[in-house]
């Protein structure tokens, strides 16, 4: 068998919840840097530069987009925060997935319900390649919540079983 190598991009798209994330850090920065200014009056600009440079850095943290690194039968997910720190979040094998289903799939969904934890590293928004992965990690069921495009998913039914894998038509 030849060796396989796939790998794809997925943007985390940003909601509600993160606008008013940002716009609150921001808010406690101002405060923050007014408290400084009128408290601290010789200290204060400087401190005002670093606190500004701390919320920007947070603000910066935010912006995600999740690798999928398929490799042989094994799917390396790292997360990359804004375009330049990469961070390993897990690696699955295929060979220890019980299942895995479109997230609309009501069918097979129920397996899903004896899940200790839920990981999600998929834009945020259900499209039509959302699906589901149930597998081991750390001892624990975990449910998986990932954006295959349709070449990665021709890349899984290589190593999942028909019964495993269930790909939305």
């Amino acid at each position: 068998m030849e060796d396989v190598f796939y790998e794809q991009l997925v943007k985390k798209n940003k909601d509600k919840r993160d606008f008013l994330i940002t716009i609150g850090l921001y808010a406690l920065a101002l405060i923050l840097m007014a408290l400084c200014l009128f408290f601290l009056k010789a200290v204060g600009i400087l401190l005002i530069f670093f606190i500004y440079l701390g919320a920007y850095q947070l603000n910066a943290r935010r912006k995600i987009e999740y690798e999928y690194i398929f490799t042989n039968g094994e799917l390396d997910i790292d997360c990359i925060y804004n375009k330049s720190k990469r961070k390993r979040m897990c690696t699955v094998a295929l060979s220890e997935v019980e299942i895995m289903a479109h997230i609309d799939d009501k069918n097979n969904m129920g397996q899903f319900s004896t899940v200790q934890e839920t990981k999600d590293y998929s834009s945020g928004l259900v499209n039509k390649n959302t699906y589901c992965l149930l597998a081991s990690n750390n001892g624990k069921k975990t449910k998986f919540i990932i954006e295959p495009n349709e070449v990665l998913l021709k890349a899984f039914s290589r190593y999942l079983t028909p019964r495993k894998l269930f790909i939305k038509k």
